[in-house]
C-alpha cells in the first residue's frame, strides 16, 4: 500500500471575494419603500375584498328570497284555481235560481187569483158587517145569511189563504238565496281582484328583484376584474420582495461562510501541524514493523477464495477483495485515525489467530444465502402485490363512503325543501342508524307533519305516508333524475289542497321525466298534457288519448311559460 506525493497545496486560504457580483443588491431605503407599496396594496385588496363579501351577501339574500317568491306564486294560482271553480259553482247555482224564476207565471196566474179571492173575502165582509148590523133586527135572518156565507165561500177561501201563503214562504226563501248568491258572486270577484293584484305585485317584485340581480352581478363581475388586477399586482410585488429578501438572504449567507472559512482554514493549520509530528513517528514504527513482518510472511497459507466473494453483498466484496485496493489522498490520509486502524488489525489479527476456516461451510452458506435471495425476492413481489391490492380496494372503499355520503346529503336536504313545500310547515329527514359505518345498519326516514310531533314513517296515516314518500320520490328524481315514472292512485289517502300540490309539482318542476299517474281525481288528471281513459264496452277493454288544452283561456299559457322562462333565466 502506497500514498501521498511531494505535491505541496498554497495559498488555500486566500479569499475568492472577486468572484461574487453586486448585481441585484438594493438599499434599506428601497426594501423600505418596497414595503410601504405592499402595505398599501394590502389595504387596498382588503377594501376591495369587504365590498366583494357585501355585494355577495346581498346576491345570497336575493337567491334566499327567490323560493318564497315561487312559493307565494304557486300558491296564488292554487287560489285562483279555487276559486274559479268555486265560480263555476255559483255560475251553476245562479243559472237553477234562474230557472226557478221563470216560474213566475204561474205564480203570477196564483196572484190573481188570490186578489180576486181577497176581493171577494171583503165583499163578504162588508156583508157580513152589514148583517151583523141587522142581527139585533133578526137572528134568524142572521143564521140564514151565515149560511148563505159559508155556502158561498167559507171551505174554499182558507184553502186559497193557506195556498197564499205557501207561495209567500217559497218566494221568500228564493229571494233570500239569490241575494246570497249575488253576495257571494261579489266576494268571489273582490278575491280574484285582490289576488290579480297581488299576483302582479309579486310579479313587479320579482322583476325588481331580477334586475337588482344583474346589477349586482355585473357590480360582481367588476368587482372580480379589479380583484384579478389587484391580485396580479400584489402577485408581482409579492415576487420582487422575494427576490430581494432572497438577495439579501444570499449575501448574508456569503459572509457567514467565508467567516466560517477563515476560522476552519486557522484550525486546519493547527491540527496539521500536530499531525505532522504523530505521523513521523507512525512511519518509523512502520519501517521497523515492515521489517518484522517480511519474516512471518513465509509462514502464510495462500487459499482461493475467489469463489465466494461472489456471493456475498457489494459492500463486502469490496471490503474483502484483495485485488481491490483504495487508493487514498493526502487530505484522506491525514482524516484517517491512527489509534481506530491500529485496534482493527489488532481485532483482525486474534480473529486470524483463532478460527479455522471449513471451505464446505462456506459453499453450504452460498447455496442457503442464493435460496434466501430468490425466496425474499419472491416475498417482496407478493407483498407488494398485497399491497397494491389492499390499497386499491381501501380507495375503493373510500369512494364509495365519498360518493355515498355525498348523495346522502343531497338528498336529505332536498327531501326536507320539498316536504315543507308540499305540507306547508311540516320537516323531514334523513338518518344513519350507524354514522361510522353507514352500509352495516342502513338509514331511518323521520318525518314531522305540521303541528305533530317527529314519528317514524310506519307509525303516519295513509295520506302522510304518501305524501312523506312522494317527497323522497322528489328528492331523488333531483338528485338523479330517472326519465320514466309510473304511479298508481298516489292521490286516493289526500285532499284536494295536496292533491293540487302534488299535481302542479309534477307538472311544472319535472320538466325532465315522464309521469304516467293512473288517477280518479279531476283536479290531478286535469293538469295531465295527455289524457288516456280506459273504459270497457261488450266485455272488451278500450282506451282513447287526448290532449289536454286550455282553449277557453289560451292566454293563461302564454304568461306562465313567460314565467317559467323568467325563473330559469334567473337560476341561469
Amino acid at each position: 500500500m502506497s500514498g501521498g506525493g511531494n505535491f505541496r497545496a498554497k495559498g488555500g486560504m486566500r479569499l475568492s471575494s472577486n468572484t461574487t457580483s453586486n448585481d441585484g443588491i438594493h438599499t434599506e431605503d428601497e426594501v423600505d419603500e418596497m414595503r410601504r407599496k405592499l402595505n398599501d396594496l394590502e389595504t387596498e385588496f382588503d377594501q376591495a375584498n369587504n365590498e366583494f363579501q357585501e355585494k355577495v351577501q346581498t346576491l345570497q339574500k336575493l337567491k334566499d328570497m327567490k323560493p318564497e317568491l315561487e312559493l307565494t306564486i304557486s300558491r296564488l294560482k292554487l287560489d285562483i284555481e279555487a276559486l274559479s271553480s268555486e265560480k263555476k259553482d255559483v255560475s251553476q247555482r245562479c243559472k237553477l235560481l234562474i230557472a226557478e224564476n221563470e216560474n213566475t207565471d204561474t205564480v203570477q196566474k196564483v196572484d190573481e187569483e188570490i186578489r180576486s179571492k181577497v176581493n171577494e173575502r171583503e165583499k163578504l165582509e162588508d156583508e157580513k158587517q152589514d148583517l151583523k148590523s141587522q142581527m139585533i133586527d133578526s137572528e134568524s135572518q142572521i143564521k140564514e145569511l151565515e149560511e148563505k156565507i159559508m155556502e158561498a165561500g167559507g171551505v174554499e177561501l182558507r184553502i186559497q189563504n193557506s195556498k197564499v201563503d205557501s207561495i209567500k214562504q217559497k218566494i221568500e226563501i228564493i229571494n233570500e238565496k239569490t241575494s246570497n248568491d249575488v253576495m257571494a258572486i261579489k266576494k268571489l270577484e273582490n278575491d280574484i281582484k285582490r289576488h290579480t293584484k297581488l299576483i302582479a305585485e309579486a310579479e313587479e317584485e320579482f322583476t325588481v328583484a331580477q334586475k337588482e340581480l344583474e346589477s349586482a352581478q355585473q357590480f360582481q363581475s367588476e368587482k372580480f376584474s379589479e380583484l384579478e388586477e389587484l391580485n396580479k399586482k400584489l402577485s408581482d410585488i409579492q415576487q420582487q420582495r422575494e427576490e430581494h429578501e432572497e438577495n439579501l438572504e444570499n449575501i448574508k449567507n456569503d459572509l457567514d461562510e467565508r467567516a466560517q472559512k477563515i476560522n476552519e482554514f486557522k484550525s486546519v493549520e493547527i491540527e496539521i501541524e500536530n499531525k505532522l509530528e504523530k505521523y513521523v513517528a507512525i512511519v518509523k514504527r512502520c519501517k521497523r514493523e515492515i521489517e518484522e513482518d517480511k519474516e512471518s510472511l513465509q509462514n502464510l497459507v495462500v487459499r482461493d477464495v475467489e469463489p465466494y466473494i461472489d456471493w456475498l453483498n457489494e459492500e463486502d466484496r469490496v471490503k474483502y477483495n484483495g485485488s481491490v485496493i483504495e487508493q487514498l489522498g493526502e487530505e484522506e490520509l491525514m482524516r484517517i485515525d491512527q489509534e481506530e486502524v491500529q485496534n482493527d488489525i489488532q481485532e483482525l489479527e486474534n480473529y486470524m489467530n483463532n478460527v479455522k476456516t471449513d471451505i464446505e461451510v462456506l459453499k453450504e452458506y452460498g447455496v442457503k444465502k442464493l435460496e434466501f435471495e430468490s425466496r425474499r425476492n419472491d416475498l417482496n413481489v407478493a407483498v407488494e402485490e398485497r399491497d397494491e391490492i389492499k390499497n386499491y380496494c381501501e380507495e375503493l372503499k373510500r369512494k364509495r363512503l365519498d360518493e355515498f355520503m355525498e348523495g346522502f346529503n343531497t338528498i336529505s336536504m332536498s327531501l326536507k325543501e320539498m316536504y315543507q313545500m308540499i305540507t306547508m310547515g311540516g320537516n323531514a329527514e334523513l338518518e344513519l342508524v350507524d354514522s361510522l359505518d353507514p352500509f352495516s345498519e342502513g338509514i331511518l326516514f323521520s318525518v314531522m307533519p305540521p303541528k305533530k310531533s317527529w314519528k317514524n314513517i310506519s307509525n303516519l296515516s295513509g295520506g302522510e305516508k304518501t305524501l312523506s314518500s312522494l317527497a323522497l320520490v322528489f328528492a331523488l328524481h333531483r338528485y338523479k333524475p330517472t326519465p320514466l315514472y309510473v304511479m298508481d292512485e298516489i292521490d286516493a289517502a289526500l285532499d284536494f289542497r295536496n292533491v293540487s300540490i302534488v299535481a302542479n309539482y309534477i307538472k311544472e318542476r319535472t320538466k325532465n321525466a315522464q309521469f304516467v299517474v293512473i288517477s280518479l281525481r279531476n283536479n290531478m288528471f286535469e293538469l295531465a298534457q295527455q289524457l288516456v281513459g280506459i273504459y270497457k264496452v261488450n266485455n272488451m277493454t278500450r282506451s282513447i288519448s287526448l290532449q289536454n288544452k286550455d282553449f277557453l283561456n289560451p292566454g293563461l299559457e302564454e304568461i306562465l311559460e313567460e314565467m317559467k322562462e323568467k325563473c330559469r333565466l334567473l337560476k341561469a
